[in-house]
């Protein structure tokens, strides 16, 4: 959030006036002399106040919190052998940090279900800072499924809701295919909308066993 200062200029300026003549002593005694000094001019504009720019109000680094997840590929009870520290994990989905490649750094930054043998939706629900509400103005999917290999695992449908404020009741905001690769997809609500709660459900994916996912954020600002 900021205030935008336009640039302002004060000028001010005197007409110098030497030694008077005769002819000037006359035209002064008649009233008709010219002012010496000109009124000073102030074109100075007032200060105008910008709306704040949005923020991804779902990151972790912003407050918000997993409230509910259904699956992530690393269980704690039985890891897998690839699993090591922070890979394929659900708080990688709004850890602030798109997942690109097929490495170390993008299996720490994306998130992987575990084996499905199902076609149960995977759900996320977040809550924002301290519980808040918030007025949201779009959603952000950076889409990821390189997986461990060359087998690709992009998950291919996505809906979110929002929850009102204090409520059971949600709303479904966008039912939309995913594009397979890393760019992000930007999704503008028509109209801008308070939830206290957002839900990502993921329902399709390239494959069976895995469906995988690098990055939600919900963009806007804290009521």
């Amino acid at each position: 959030m900021c205030a935008a200062l336009l640039a302002s200029c004060s000028f001010s300026h005197g007409l110098g006036i030497d030694d008077a003549s005769p002819a000037d002593d006359v035209a002064s005694d008649s009233g008709n002399h010219p002012s010496d000094t000109a009124t000073p001019s102030d074109t100075s504009s007032p200060l105008i106040d910008a709306p704040p720019p949005p923020l991804n109000l779902i990151a972790s680094s912003a407050g918000a919190t997993l409230v509910s997840f259904t699956s992530e590929y690393c269980t704690q009870n039985n890891p897998p052998l690839l699993c090591q520290n922070g890979y394929w994990n659900r708080t990688n989905l709004n850890d602030g940090q798109h997942a690109n490649g097929d490495n170390t750094t993008a299996y720490r930054n994306a998130w992987a279900s575990t084996n499905k043998q199902n076609n149960n939706h995977e759900e996320f629900e977040l809550a924002f800072a301290n519980n808040s509400n918030a007025l949201i103005d779009r959603f952000v999917i950076q889409n990821w499924g390189r997986g461990n290999g060359v087998t690709l695992y992009y998950s291919t449908h996505a809906r979110i809701y929002g929850r009102d404020p204090q409520t059971m009741n949600w709303a479904m905001l966008v039912d939309t295919a995913l594009a397979t690769n890393e760019t992000p997809q930007t999704f503008v609500l028509s109209d801008q909308v308070v939830v206290d709660r957002v839900r990502l459900s993921i329902t399709d994916g390239l494959r069976t066993d895995y469906w995988e996912l690098g990055e939600f954020e919900a963009w806007g600002w804290l009521q």
